[in-house]
């Protein structure tokens, strides 16, 4: 009986060495290939290109209001973590088996921002495990402030809005500097699901979305629950949609 439990033992560590080996050569695949692009200067060129876009606003330019609201609705401990946040993802992922549908990501703003400006919107394992890699290499370049400007200005804001200076025009026809604690919600809101809480389309999502960021502001410490409770009834007061 022990020769048998033995052989079943050895059996299951052969197989664990085997599996714990493919998925290094895997990795190591995948991260050969990222580092060949990084050696190549693609994480540079592609930064530069999008600063160099006529669109593009820098961060002593964007209402600060609105970069706690993003930080706050997409990932409160930015500042405190590293390219992951893994109590978040670990958070997400235990969220995920207990309700058997994939609801949540738990990827960073620096892997978001990775995942808008060098990679497809694709959900495959590979594109998540480039994303990390990528995540990380912009850690090393950039600063936490550098990165979150980079993320407002690559993000999709629904109704055509790429970057935050032509959302910001779009949807109250003004420059991104001084935003409402109302308007700055929003637009912290928006990119997590840009369709869903498209204000032309779902209205009442989109002042759904506003209002948890609010709740997540208060959470985060950047404004009071009065302050919040102060916005919570108010109109999204976006500008009349112009399809021309």
């Amino acid at each position: 009986m022990r020769r048998i439990i033995k052989g079943i033992l050895t059996i299951i560590g052969v197989i664990f060495i085997i599996c714990v080996i493919g998925i290094a050569s895997y990795l190591g695949i995948i991260y050969n290939e990222v580092n060949t692009e990084i050696k190549a200067g693609k994480i540079e060129k592609t930064v530069n290109s999008i600063r160099e876009r006529n669109t593009y606003v820098k961060k002593e330019k964007i209402d600060k209001l609105y970069l706690k609201a993003v930080v706050a609705a997409e990932d409160r401990r930015y500042y405190s973590h590293g390219a992951v946040d893994f109590i978040g993802f670990s958070r997400a992922m235990y969220n995920n088996i207990i309700s058997l549908k994939l609801k949540e990501g738990g990827s960073s703003i620096t892997q978001q921002l990775s995942k808008n400006i060098f990679l497809d919107q694709k959900t495959e394992l590979e594109r998540k495990i480039k994303e990390l890699f990528y995540a990380i290499e912009l850690e090393k370049r950039y600063s936490k402030d550098d990165i979150l400007e980079l993320y407002v200005n690559t993000s999709y804001f629904g109704a055509g809005y790429y970057g935050i200076g032509p959302a910001t025009q779009g949807y109250y026809g003004k420059t991104p500097e001084k935003l409402s604690l109302n308007e700055a919600a929003f637009l912290a809101g928006v990119p997590n699901a840009p369709s869903v809480y498209n204000p032309y389309e779902h209205y009442e999502l989109a002042l759904q979305r506003r209002n948890i960021v609010l709740r997540k502001m208060v959470y985060n410490g950047d404004i009071t629950q009065e302050e919040a409770l102060s916005v919570y009834n108010e109109k999204l007061n976006v500008k009349e949609r112009n399809d021309d």
